[in-house]
């Protein structure tokens, strides 16, 4: 079990897990509604609201997982080699699909800045 991060009690623990969980998808959220991309075009020009949509959730993101408390003591443990099998399965297609999907939206980079960028 990973404990390497900031000890701190069960409930303690808890609330501050929900909370960076829930501040990471209301903004994840919010940012993505079109009611909102109106109001930010007017700050940001708009080739560049994708970039400031993904740095925005990505410094949620870095939020989340740097304040994260692990939890003091073991949620479940599994011990069935089958079960750990099948949990490592899921992990590693997890990751394969995360990178095949970076490829299949432009593994390279913001296509809508570059094109801005030509014009």
């Amino acid at each position: 079990m990973d404990r390497r991060g900031q000890p701190a009690g069960l409930a303690a623990s808890i609330a501050i897990d929900l909370g960076l969980i829930a501040f990471f998808a209301v903004q994840h959220s919010v940012i993505a509604r079109p009611a909102f991309k109106r109001h930010w075009t007017r700050l940001v020009p708009e080739p560049i609201e994708r970039s400031t949509y993904v740095l925005f959730s990505s410094l949620a993101l870095i939020l989340l997982c740097w304040q994260w408390r692990p939890l003091p003591h073991a949620v479940c443990t599994i011990t069935s080699p089958l079960a750990v099998a099948a949990i490592w399965a899921g992990f590693v297609l997890g990751w394969a699909l995360a990178l095949l999907s970076t490829f299949l939206i432009n593994h390279f980079g913001p296509n809508q800045v570059w094109a801005y960028g030509r014009k």
